[in-house]
């Protein structure tokens, strides 16, 4: 699982964390990042770049990917490869908050 939050520099916000406990990077560029500390992890998403906004990743299998693509309300999810070559996709929980299911 991780949880995407906006920041307003990714290499800010790397330095940042990393002021508080050892977290390694993962992925970095000018408009997202990925770090870990042991299974803690957060992506990094530049407020004024993304078209992503703050959600919470659940990371699945393959197998449940495609389970949850059957369900009806997940008929048309658009699922999308990213560039880290993980494949998910976005959706609102009944609340409205930002979930993504994402194969890593």
């Amino acid at each position: 699982m991780h949880v995407a939050i906006y920041v307003d520099s990714i290499q800010e916000a790397i330095e940042y964390y990393q002021s508080i406990l050892p977290f390694e990077v993962k992925y970095e560029s000018h408009d997202w990042g990925l770090i870990q500390y042991k299974n803690n992890r957060i992506a990094l998403l530049r407020r004024d770049t993304t078209r992503h906004e703050p959600h919470i990743g659940i990371e699945i299998g393959p197998q449940d990917l495609e389970a949850i693509l059957k369900k009806p309300e997940f008929a048309n999810a658009n699922v999308e490869k990213h560039r880290d070559g993980s494949v998910g996709f976005y959706t609102k929980d009944k609340y409205g908050n930002t979930l993504e299911f994402i194969h890593l």
